[in-house]
């Protein structure tokens, strides 16, 4: 037998080799555009290609489209599993026409600049794919009527800091869609159209039809209907985000939560919102550890448009305070414990001591220096002399 290994073992390595050199054997590639690029080029770093569109032809899957600096036309991307990202910290600009459609799946777009978009009733960036990223691009002042900034519209996606601001609709919205992630993201002043201009907003032609969404980490404020409106979708959840100043041709809320319930909210802050902190359309949420306050109409409110929904709400340990109203409970508020209407205390924690002050008294000195010798060999020890002998006068 070991003979026959012998023999055999040279032969293993030899079709290993043939196969790693198999031109089947996929190898990721970049290829790069520039505005002094020219589309005969073959994309290098040294030789890009000038046009995006060139560069998506030519990609794979698990290639790259970096893109440098400089102004180019709106784009499509119909591949699978590509990533089309800014290099290395420069931001191109996509300006005009349609914006970015991201229609292929698993796909990356990350640190571009989106503005001006001229189509109506869609996204400056639209994801129709599925388990998209769309990371730390700048989506501002597309001004057609009906224009949202990021819509998502396939199924978990991911919208991860961006900076969303000035779009005529909607900053980020999420339609007819579920599993999708939205945080880190920071959303202000979309305030063009009228009464329904949200930060963030996730809506579907019916009841439920967009679910189990998580919204969380972000920041919205002076957009001219709510901060965050989840509108008809349910059993989302919401958590840590910041909503405030909001209200303007719109409600005004920070958080709005749709009427099929099933959400929870957890450890945000809303606050000096044009209407209440917390709201919602229907009965059937979770409240838990929130602060609401400064805000116009009330705090927290299971009121707000009750429909046919019954399904119990609860709130637990929240912190409502100087709202107009701090809570209205609703017909279907059966659970509500632990809640305040006292700000909550925060204490600062103490600062460490200094090496060397025994006695705890702010100053390295002769009484630590006593301290040390009337208890040397019990409580201290040459490492505490050390510290005093270092520290001694600060």
């Amino acid at each position: 037998m070991g003979n026959k290994l012998k023999l055999h073992f040279p032969k293993f390595i030899f079709v290993l080799l043939i196969l790693l050199s198999s031109p089947h054997v996929a190898h990721a590639s970049t290829y790069y555009v520039a505005p002094s690029g020219n589309n005969s080029n073959t994309g290098t770093l040294t030789s890009p290609l000038r046009d995006i569109s060139s560069a998506l032809n030519l990609a794979t899957a698990g290639d790259t489209v970096s893109v440098r600096a400089g102004t180019y036309p709106a784009f499509t991307v119909t591949k699978n599993s590509l990533s089309i990202t800014g290099y290395l910290g420069e931001r191109p600009l996509i300006s005009g026409g349609a914006g970015i459609k991201l229609s292929g799946s698993d796909l990356t777009l990350s640190n571009f600049e989106v503005t001006a978009m001229s189509a109506n009733k869609s996204g400056a960036i639209l994801s129709t794919g599925n388990r998209n990223l769309i990371k730390n691009n700048l989506v501002h002042d597309n001004l057609a009527t009906g224009t949202n900034g990021i819509l998502i519209v396939g199924a978990i996606n991911q919208a991860e800091g961006n900076t969303v601001y000035n779009n005529n609709r909607m900053g980020i919205g999420i339609y007819n869609s579920s599993g999708n992630i939205v945080s880190k993201n920071t959303v202000y002043q979309n305030t063009l159209s009228t009464g329904d201009s949200d930060g963030i907003h996730c809506l579907g032609d019916s009841v439920g039809q967009s679910h189990s969404n998580t919204i969380s980490e972000n920041t919205t404020y002076e957009n001219a209907d709510d901060g965050i409106d989840m509108w008809n979708c349910t059993n989302n959840q919401i958590l840590n985000n910041n909503s405030h100043h909001n209200g303007g041709t719109g409600d005004g809320h920070g958080i709005k939560l749709g009427y099929g319930g099933g959400n929870t909210v957890k450890h945000n802050v809303s606050y000096s919102n044009l209407a209440c902190g917390f709201t919602s359309n229907g009965a059937g949420n979770y409240y838990e550890s929130n602060i609401s306050y400064l805000n116009a109409d009330c705090g927290f409110t299971d009121s707000y448009r009750v429909t046919a929904n019954t399904t119990t709400s609860s709130f637990i340990n929240n912190f409502a305070y100087n709202n107009s109203k701090n809570y209205v409970k609703g017909p279907y508020t059966t659970v509500f414990t632990g809640n305040s209407e006292s700000a909550p205390l925060i204490t600062s924690p103490s600062p460490s001591p200094k090496p060397g002050d025994l006695n705890s008294d702010g100053s390295v000195n002769i009484f630590d220096f006593n301290l040390l010798v009337s208890n040397f060999g019990t409580m201290y020890n040459i490492f505490d002399f050390n510290q005093i002998v270092g520290n001694y006068g600060r």
